[in-house]
């Protein structure tokens, strides 16, 4: 029994451990893409900010790519959760709380610093597009007959989510300079361009 519990105990602590490094390189990329330009930084580099090793990062990460982009899964993910609808909610406010976080994931990674790198943009864009088409399968669904739904194809699921992501940049594009009552505007007028295009 007691040799049963010391393997057991290892094994606790090894999982506690993966966890931790996992956590500090994720918390090293945000805080480096917060004041470097992507493109000027390194597998290295940030494998120092978490205070761990190349090899380290790279057999938890397959390059610095894969970091950045878990980085941004976990600050969308956060966003989403935010912005959860409430389980009863219609179609119409589910489509709302994906658009505004979707805005919200967007306002917080596009930094101005990041803006005008490509690579970085492109896997932003990549992320939301990944997980947005997942969360707009159901919206895509028929209304009638809920017994009878069927998930969508991947292509018009994919079209929704490349709509609602460009409908969220070209918002966020302008978020900064607008008032209140424009801001409202414009999410209302988003939604009714993805409402329509629902049918």
């Amino acid at each position: 029994m007691a040799g049963d519990a010391q393997p057991a105990a290892l094994r606790i602590h090894q999982i506690q451990r993966v966890a931790q490094t996992r956590a500090a390189l994720l918390h090293a990329v945000g805080a480096a893409v917060a004041v470097q330009p992507w493109s000027t930084l390194s597998a290295g580099q940030l494998a120092h900010r978490a205070a761990v090793t190349r090899g380290t990062l790279h057999a938890h990460f397959r390059d610095r790519d894969a970091l950045l982009c878990a980085w941004l899964a976990a600050r969308l993910d956060a966003a989403l959760l935010v912005r959860q609808p409430a389980p009863d909610a219609g179609r119409g406010a589910r489509l709302r709380q994906l658009f505004l976080a979707t805005t919200d994931y967007l306002l917080l990674v596009l930094t101005p610093i990041q803006r005008s790198e490509p690579a970085y943009v492109a896997l932003v864009q990549h992320v939301a597009q990944q997980s947005l088409a997942a969360l707009a399968a159901p919206l895509l669904r028929p209304r009638r007959s809920p017994m009878a739904m069927r998930p969508c194809g991947a292509r018009v699921t994919a079209a929704l989510a490349g709509a609602l992501l460009h409908s969220a940049q070209a918002w966020c594009d302008g978020a900064r300079d607008v008032s209140a009552e424009q801001e409202a505007a414009a999410v209302a007028a988003a939604l009714k361009a993805l409402a329509r295009a629902l049918g």
